[in-house]
């Protein structure tokens, strides 16, 4: 398995029709009150990164040579969507979730999200930095996902692997076609 490969996991084109499955198996599983907030989550997850790369396009290298040096595109958009749609899965599953839900699920997403930093480097597309600015970036609204869940009082739901097998399916699906989308330029491109 190549690093190039491991790392579109993170893709937008791969990350945004997983959440969007995910989010609606959420809403008729679960219902809106936690549905919302993981929609809001993710959203608030991008909107935040977009905001983050017009600033680091501006004044991203100005400490070249540093031990804080952000890249031209910081945060990694891969890493943070990652973190808002698998971390948020999980955290649902660790929340909501009965037996293995709570113990394998969030093992599995921290793999990837971990194998997905980690590749981000290695390809060369971010600074260490810019893939732990992308963990600051998703914490809070991982933590505001975390206290709804809490505040609805939903109990557990053994249901969830159809979250699971929704965020799989249309992830798998789209990382298959080979979609990317190019957050530098905002241009949407087919192949590996």
């Amino acid at each position: 398995m190549t690093a190039g490969f491991v790392t579109e996991w993170g893709n937008l084109a791969v990350t945004g029709p997983g959440g969007v499955a995910a989010v609606l198996a959420v809403w008729l599983l679960v219902g809106r009150t936690v549905a919302g907030p993981y929609g809001l989550t993710i959203l608030a997850v991008f909107t935040a990164t977009v905001l983050l790369k017009l600033v680091s396009a501006r004044f991203g290298g100005s400490v070249d040579g540093g031990w804080l040096h952000f890249s031209h595109g910081a945060p990694s958009g891969h890493m943070g969507m990652a973190l808002a749609v698998y971390g948020g899965a999980a955290l649902l599953c660790t929340e909501l979730g009965r037996g293995w839900l709570r113990v394998c699920v969030p093992a599995v997403a921290v793999a990837l999200i971990a194998a997905i930093g980690v590749t981000r480097v290695v390809v060369h597309a971010h600074t260490p930095t810019d893939v732990v600015a992308a963990l600051f970036v998703a914490g809070l609204p991982l933590y505001w996902l975390h206290r709804r869940i809490a505040a609805a009082g939903t109990p557990g739901n053994a249901a969830l692997w159809v979250m699971l097998l929704a965020l799989s399916a249309a992830s798998g699906l789209a990382h298959a076609t080979g979609l990317r989308f190019d957050s530098s330029t905002g241009i949407l491109s087919a192949g590996f």
